[in-house]
């Protein structure tokens, strides 16, 4: 599927895109790049150690072949350790919480002690086939998103749940726990092809943590293939655009543009600094981009 999907990018990025430019008030510059990872497909940073993490899914991103890996990052770019963390198949997103960090794999959602520098646990999601971003709630509950089976599922007291179908087969990637009671998802799309692409474009939603209540975001216009997503602390959020390529902000009234163009591939960001830096793994390149925000 990847092959398909890195195929279908390419293609992509030879056509126009059509955001919108008419809130466009930021400049955005390449601050460092580091090269040298295996598909690189998500970066978050550990506030109690001062590095980041990067995700290496080193294969097939549905491969179980125990080729994937977490490599360690300092906080100015510098590569620390490239096989930090091995015994993994094809891992994708990573969210911290203190000294843990949860990745998700394939079918797992796997702990890690990030102090120890070893694997906790790998808990199994029965049915699950694409896991892929990860949030974590104030409770602990980490939830996962699984874009193939437009799914989400909820670690709960070291269980694993299938918590959430999204409505109409939305396919979901990024996630992120706003407000307290709200998970914020990023959509792929509707109508998701072997091939990656889909019948419709992905925008941001939510659900209430406790009713399960769907809500799109603004008027919930399509922004895109979105992958990534945090926030960009100036009240509204930055995801990326794998197939396209794009940095592109996305205010709450569902209004977005795009403020840097990027390379196709482009994963699951982290954001730094009250909102004046993001970091951007790019997949098909093997490579993390830090770029300088100006608002």
């Amino acid at each position: 599927m990847l092959k398909s999907i890195l195929k279908l990018a390419a293609a992509t990025a030879l056509l126009a895109t059509s955001l919108s430019a008419a809130q466009a008030e930021v400049k955005v510059t390449e601050n460092w790049t580091l090269k040298g990872f295996s598909h690189p497909e998500s970066i978050d940073f550990d506030l109690a150690h001062g590095v980041f993490y990067v995700s290496n899914i080193n294969g097939g991103p549905l491969d179980k072949d125990g080729n994937g890996f977490i490599s360690k990052v300092s906080r100015d770019g510098k590569l620390l350790q490239l096989h930090w963390i091995d015994g993994l198949n094809g891992p994708k997103g990573i969210v911290m919480q203190g000294t843990k960090m949860w990745v998700s794999d394939i079918d797992q959602l796997v702990e890690i002690d990030t102090t120890a520098g070893k694997i906790v646990k790998k808990y199994d999601a029965p049915g699950a086939v694409f896991l892929n971003d990860t949030a974590v709630d104030a409770e602990g509950n980490v939830y996962v998103t699984d874009i193939a089976k437009a799914t989400i599922w909820r670690m709960s007291k070291g269980k694993m749940e299938l918590w959430y179908e999204t409505p109409n087969k939305f396919h979901v990637n990024g996630a992120r726990v706003i407000k307290g009671d709200k998970l914020l998802v990023a959509g792929w799309g509707r109508g998701m092809k072997d091939d990656g692409s889909t019948d419709t474009l992905g925008n941001l939603f939510t659900v209430d943590l406790k009713t399960k209540a769907y809500k799109d975001l603004g008027d919930g216009r399509p922004v895109g293939n979105i992958d990534g997503l945090e926030r960009d602390y100036h009240g509204g959020f930055m995801v990326t655009d794998f197939v396209k390529g794009a940095l592109i902000r996305v205010h709450t009234d569902g209004s977005f543009e795009m403020i840097k163009k990027l390379k196709p591939g482009s994963a699951d960001l982290d954001v730094m600094d009250n909102g004046k830096e993001a970091l951007v793994p790019q997949l098909m390149d093997d490579e993390v981009t830090s770029y300088k925000i100006q608002y």
